[in-house]
């Protein structure tokens, strides 16, 4: 993003400005100044103009503009005691500004032998900033007004009691600026005594100048709240980390150019519908229209062995609002990813649905004996799940701010569940890189045993400039058509 020193006198000239000259708010009665802050004759009076509606404070002479001034302040120290009259300065040869004692000093005085300053910093930030001024137009380095910003965002407000106002602090930036303007015009002031005030009209502008950047900028600006800290559906905001390359063959590794490795959760997050819809017909699917529910779920019974109990009313159970808690849970609490799925029974009790998987393979293909047969987790469900949903999808990962195109790239998805994981096939499907889950491992340690980051090549760390692999990032998910 470029950013560039706002026109005060553009602005002014193509918005038709009115000027506030009284720093007067009210009158007897309570009446608005005609020519005040808060007057109805410069900003209107309906809410539509009042919102609208700007105007400007002639500042009676010309004065760097607030950000320049911070600026010059970091690469020279002594601009303070030259705007406000302490020291007396002359320009060298080589552009510079050296104490001198037959020489001039004020604000104006640089204002008239600017062009004749050169700046130079010593390295980095500082030549940074040198560069900023040198190469920035005087009429720009400089201003002669103040904006003054619509009515409606700094109305003055009744007490209770209804005997007073208070007033904004802005409205009382405004008002001290209005009054030592004024002083400058009258003329009627020691040498002094004009260049004092110039120096508080130049840290009043800067004071204002923070007051709408503080509005701006920092964890509860406007723009961290509205723009980059907004909530927008369907995206996630993870930690990155590196790859792992364990691997002896490089298609045996989850992530490559083309893709990354996406957590289950981040997936939750990045595909709610799909994975609210997705479960829905998966309940249906194996437990409400089939006829073979009794299969997929499993209770000890008596004798050590396996019951065949009927299910009870899996419509009402099987929610959507069961399914967006349970979807939650596992998002937002790690330790319980090792839950397994429990089934109402007809008898009043629950069983747990069963997961049968293949994990020995041939060259002919897969083995059909059974190798596992367990109560199925969410992991297991979420992961079967996820892998069915961004098949044909991509992330769009974006590292912020954005300084260029390299910023952001597109990517294909793969599935990252625990640290340990082993080839298996479900349902008739094969997964590379199927969760290893061990249903005795303590809740405390469950968390520790996934991996919640977005991993992917590092041939993309020096597009997205990064000097660590630490940082936070925000993508989206979508599908190429």
């Amino acid at each position: 993003m470029k950013l560039e020193l706002f026109d005060v006198d553009e602005f002014v000239k193509l918005n038709h400005l009115k000027e506030v000259t009284s720093p007067v708010i009210f009158e007897r009665g309570g009446i608005p100044n005609p020519d005040g802050l808060i007057s109805n004759e410069i900003f209107g009076v309906n809410t539509r103009d009042r919102k609208e509606t700007f105007a400007y404070i002639d500042l009676g002479g010309h004065f760097f503009h607030p950000h320049i001034y911070k600026v010059l302040r970091r690469i020279f120290r002594n601009i303070d005691k030259i705007v406000s009259g302490e020291e007396y300065f002359s320009i060298n040869n080589e552009g510079k500004l050296v104490k001198d004692p037959n020489g001039e000093t004020g604000i104006e005085f640089l204002y008239e032998n600017w062009n004749k300053l050169k700046w130079t910093g010593n390295g980095g930030m500082s030549t940074e900033r040198a560069n900023l001024i040198g190469k920035t137009k005087k009429d720009l380095i400089f201003i002669d007004k103040q904006i003054v910003i619509p009515a409606f965002y700094r109305d003055i407000s009744t007490n209770d009691a209804g005997t007073g106002a208070k007033v904004p602090d802005l409205d009382q930036y405004y008002v001290n600026l209005i009054r030592s303007v004024s002083l400058i015009k009258s003329g009627d002031m020691f040498a002094i005594s004009f260049h004092s005030t110039n120096y508080a009209i130049q840290n009043l502008l800067v004071t204002i100048y923070d007051h709408f950047r503080g509005m701006l900028d920092k964890k509860n600006g406007l723009l961290r709240k509205y723009l980059m800290g907004k909530n927008v559906d369907f995206c996630a905001r993870v930690v990155i980390s590196t790859p792992l390359y364990v691997d002896n063959k490089p298609e045996d590794n989850m992530v490559d150019f083309q893709h990354s490795a996406v957590s289950i959760a981040q997936i939750c997050v990045l595909t709610y519908p799909f994975m609210v819809n997705w479960l829905k017909g998966y309940f249906e699917r194996e437990l409400i229209e089939t006829q073979h529910a009794k299969e997929r779920i499993r209770r000890k019974g008596s004798n050590g062995d396996d019951e065949i109990v009927g299910v009870k009313n899996p419509e009402a159970y099987f929610s959507d609002s069961y399914i967006k808690k349970a979807i939650d849970r596992y998002v937002k609490d790690p330790s319980s990813r090792y839950d397994t799925i429990e089934v109402p029974l007809t008898d009043g009790t629950f069983g747990e649905l069963v997961i049968t998987g293949y994990t020995r393979f041939s060259q002919e293909g897969i083995d059909d004996s059974p190798l596992i047969k367990r109560p199925m987790t969410w992991t297991d469900l979420l992961f079967i799940a996820a892998n069915d949903i961004v098949e044909n999808k991509h992330i769009m990962v974006t590292r912020y701010p954005i300084l260029d195109n390299f910023g952001i790239f597109i990517s294909r998805i793969r599935v990252a569940s625990t640290r340990q994981t082993m080839p298996m096939t479900v349902y008739g499907k094969v997964y590379k890189w199927y969760p290893v889950i061990d249903l005795n491992m303590p809740k405390e340690l469950v968390a520790n045993n996934f991996i919640d980051v977005l991993r992917f090549s590092n041939a993309y760390l020096k597009g997205l400039d990064k000097q660590s692999l630490s940082s936070i990032n925000s993508f989206n998910c979508w599908k190429l058509r």
